[in-house]
């Protein structure tokens, strides 16, 4: 015969729920933290960002070539600043389930048409060449079309990086027979990654290794953002990689999605 201390297992589960509210809790503060801070960070940010821009215009039209390269490194680092700043906003309106979708029907071409017009700068500085290859055109969907453009921009980006003298390319197709579902492929010529590298590449504040942060920069958000908003989506992002031949992101994602 087996006796149970029913006192005990009650204190236990109690102690546990008790534990578990208290995480909660100190989630959701630090959600708000991030948001607050964010706020405070972007809005002086925003001024710097308007104000450089209104005087890089006055000096071009002084011809004052001195002050060309300064305000221009001030408007770039004023502009990367303020695009870690919504990666950080991103994840802490993510954590507290606060992230709002708008579904609209669009071409899925026009993205990525803008996609690669907003990558050109970032595929040139490292003499990388985007190349859009349709594999099959997938016309009109209906998801988040601003949620989406972050997902692949985000991608693209991310294999800009850690590409050099390379090609980048954006495919798109049907994943189905019925055309329930569409695949976008990013796939790079870069360095590449291990499995033990690929298998942390999605969680936040991550990035393959130490040595990949020094070398290359970023926080490791964009690829966990771009998880994140891809699922809540109801669609799926995978990646293969082979070192030194380069990676291959695959987003899934619902042709049609409705609130």
């Amino acid at each position: 015969m087996v006796l149970i201390d029913v006192t005990e297992l009650q204190k236990s589960k109690l102690e546990s729920e008790v534990l578990a509210e208290k995480s909660r809790e100190a989630s959701n503060a630090k959600s708000l933290f991030l948001a607050n801070m964010s706020h405070e960070l972007r809005t002086p940010l925003n001024a710097i960002i308007g104000l450089s821009s209104l005087i890089s215009e006055d000096v071009r039209d002084d011809g004052l070539e001195d002050y060309y390269e300064p305000i221009d490194r001030i408007q770039r680092a004023s502009t990367h600043l303020l695009s870690l700043i919504n990666d950080v906003l991103d994840v802490s309106k993510i954590e507290a389930g606060k992230i709002e979708l708008h579904f609209e029907k669009f071409d899925l071409e026009e993205v990525l048409e803008d996609v690669l017009l907003s990558s050109e700068e970032l595929a040139s500085q490292k003499n990388n060449e985007l190349i859009r290859n349709p594999t099959e055109l997938i016309g009109e969907i209906c998801c988040d079309k601003t949620r989406l453009k972050q997902i692949i921009y985000n991608l693209v980006s991310n294999s800009c990086k850690f590409t050099e003298n390379g090609k980048i390319e954006i495919k798109s197709q049907y994943k189905n027979d019925d055309k329930t579902q569409l695949k976008i492929d990013i796939i790079d010529s870069g360095i590449g990654m291990t499995e033990a590298q690929r298998m942390k590449l999605f969680s936040s504040f991550t990035q393959a290794d130490s040595s990949t942060t020094r070398k290359y920069g970023g926080t490791g958000l964009g690829l966990s953002i771009s998880k994140e908003l891809t699922e809540l989506m109801g669609g799926t992002i995978s990646v293969t990689s082979e070192i030194g031949v380069g990676s291959k992101f695959t987003v899934v994602l619902p042709k049609n999605l409705t609130d």
